[in-house]
């Protein structure tokens, strides 16, 4: 029994012999058990209790904040979705976009050609003539200005509430992580605890080990 021995003289408890001098080694090994179960409950449980149970009490509440963000994810789905309809209307918008670009420079054509038209012109008529064009040409400006203010308009307010949604969505990422991150690490501190028990396994029986954890 060489760790007996040697966990009775780092005790520093005596070492019972018979008669003969040999070490009695049932009375040995009762000093021993005893010593080491008060050296577990000193050295290893009660510094650790409060921390043990503030994990635990940290864990819980990190799992109630995860039930939470849970719920919180669940219920942002609509804004979500509507994001991504969102940016499906501004792919629509672009193809809106270019079709007004063309039209605008058909527009401008039609404008070049009312002006060449207009400078062409000479006698007596030039003057009805030209303030008829006039008048076409402050039409077609009128058109083109009404349509690009729409689209300005349109195409701002959605890229407004879509770059709100998106920095809610960063940031709410980036809170998760954080606390994915707490969670590891508590994770691997319960993990240390448990390989802690393993070791106390090692050494008492199974029917000695229920009587040495439940007292504290």
């Amino acid at each position: 029994m060489p760790l007996v021995r040697s966990l009775s003289v780092n005790f520093g408890q005596p070492v019972t012999k018979d008669t003969a001098g040999n070490a009695t080694k049932e009375n040995n090994f009762k000093t021993t058990m005893e010593d080491v179960t008060d050296l577990i409950k000193t050295q290893l449980i009660r510094p650790y209790e409060k921390e043990i149970d503030d994990l635990k009490e940290e864990n819980r509440s990190l799992s109630n904040r995860v039930a939470v963000l849970e719920r919180l994810c669940s219920a942002r789905a609509p804004e979500v979705q509507e994001i991504r309809l969102a940016h499906e209307e501004m792919e629509k918008l672009k193809d809106r976009c270019t079709a007004l670009n063309n039209s605008n420079i058909d527009l401008a054509e039609q404008i070049n050609a009312l002006k060449k038209e207009n400078a062409s012109l000479k006698g007596d008529s030039v003057i009805g003539t030209s303030a008829w064009f006039k008048g076409k040409l402050e039409a077609v400006e009128g058109v083109m200005h009404e349509m690009k203010r729409e689209f300005a308009l349109h195409v701002s307010g959605r890229e407004g509430k879509i770059k709100i949604l998106e920095n809610e969505l960063k940031e709410e990422k980036q809170r998760n992580e954080r606390r994915a991150e707490g969670l590891r690490k508590v994770k691997e501190i319960l993990t240390d605890m448990a390989s802690l028990g393993n070791c106390v396994e090692g050494i008492f029986t199974p029917e000695q080990l229920p009587a040495i954890c439940s007292e504290k």
